[in-house]
């Protein structure tokens, strides 16, 4: 099945048309494979964050068609102007939001859902209270200056579309995302393969 659907995704796009998006870890390594035997040129691409492990690196630098792209801040500049992507990106957003102002953020970290009403998905929210209501800077942008971005630019640079190895049970938004528009997601604003 795997194979079928980065077949049909290349097939849509091309073989210039496409990517690999490679982390080093088992999964995209897993999909690297997978994507190569369908063909050998479609390049892989790395943001090097710096907070990979050392043996992840020198892996990544082993493989053939590999492109290096690097984050568009670093680190410390984040945690200064943004504040940290604690505890999880998911939470991280909701506390920036509530902060905002955003009427659904502050009903999701008390506990309610979009009527106002206590929803028994959201009860795992309340015990972020005091980090919403502490002086800590908290937000998602972590990932966004350090991964998303980047990769971004390199789509529009290049015009090609990610083949990423994301699970879809490893976390709420993946699945979510996953149920939304399935493996291929050809009609989406940033079309994407995730087989």
């Amino acid at each position: 099945m795997t194979r079928n659907r980065v077949r049909s995704f290349i097939n849509e796009y091309g073989t210039e048309g496409v990517y690999i998006s490679f982390s080093g870890g088992k999964d995209s390594t897993v999909l690297m494979d997978i994507v190569r035997r369908e063909d050998r040129r479609i390049p892989a691409v790395f943001v090097d964050t710096w907070m990979e492990y050392p043996g992840i690196r020198q892996f990544v630098r082993r493989q053939e068609n590999v492109t290096v792209l690097k984050p568009v801040m670093s680190l410390k500049e984040i945690v200064t102007r943004y504040g940290w992507c604690f505890p999880s990106k998911d939470v991280a957003q909701t506390i920036w939001y509530a902060r905002q102002g955003k009427q659904w953020a502050i009903k999701k970290l008390n506990g309610l859902d979009s009527e106002g009403k206590k929803s028994p998905y959201r009860q795992q929210y309340i015990k972020w209270l005091p980090l919403y209501e502490s002086d800590i800077l908290i937000s998602p942008f972590c990932c966004d200056k350090q991964k998303e971005e980047p990769v971004a630019l390199y789509e529009k640079q290049t015009g090609r579309h990610p083949i990423l190895a994301l699970m879809a049970e490893e976390s709420a938004r993946r699945k979510e995302a996953y149920l939304r528009t399935g493996c291929n997601s050809f009609e989406s604003r940033r079309p994407m393969s995730r087989p």
